[in-house]
């Protein structure tokens, strides 16, 4: 067996500045560098073995781009991992849905400019007509004319966009307006 010998200080800062009173000497065995060939290579393929599967760990980081293949290895970083993916798909969802919704106020508006558009029409008509010269026949005419924005008043206000009507209100799958007699009657409501 072989012996190691190990000097060591103890005792106070003031044994220390004394000199000597303080040092201690102790002998330790030391295991003797014997091994046999067989427990020398059952530890070097056991190295290899360990060290093959830190390799195979980084490749499989490296191809699929993932520092953690299951939860396991690292919990903490898994929740993380999971919670922001959750927030990811919570952020392209709004995307989506702000996108959606841009469209479908962008369509709303421009239906709205044609019915202000159509409205300035007819009171340029009714300005018209409230002239005492004009004849019966561009009467006849002036009423075509509101009677054709009305018409075309109906299907602006019956617009569908992606399959929804614009100004049903929370029942877009219901036309909205409709004529009965000289009457136009909305089946719509105002909730959004």
């Amino acid at each position: 067996m072989c012996w190691s010998i190990c000097s060591c200080r103890g005792g106070g800062d003031r044994e220390a500045k004394q000199g000597g009173a303080g040092d201690m000497t102790a002998i330790y065995p030391m295991p003797s560098g014997r091994s046999s060939g067989t427990l020398l290579a059952r530890r070097m393929l056991s190295q290899l073995q360990a060290a093959e599967k830190r390799l195979l760990r980084v490749e499989q980081q490296l191809t699929t781009g993932r520092r953690i293949q299951l939860s396991g290895e690292d919990p903490g970083a898994a929740n993380r991992a999971v919670a922001l993916q959750r927030l990811l798909e919570l952020k392209e969802q709004f995307q989506v849905n702000t996108s959606m919704s841009r469209s479908y106020l962008n369509a709303t508006d421009t239906a709205l400019s044609g019915v202000a558009n159509l409205l300035a029409d007819v009171r340029g008509a009714a300005v018209q007509a409230a002239n005492n010269t004009l004849t019966e026949s561009e009467r006849a005419a002036l009423a075509d004319r509101v009677q054709a924005a009305i018409d075309r008043m109906l299907t602006v206000g019956n617009g569908s966009f992606r399959g929804r009507y614009l100004f049903a209100g929370s029942s877009p799958s219901a036309q909205p307006f409709e004529t009965r007699g000289d009457y136009v009657v909305y089946n719509g409501n105002d909730t959004v």
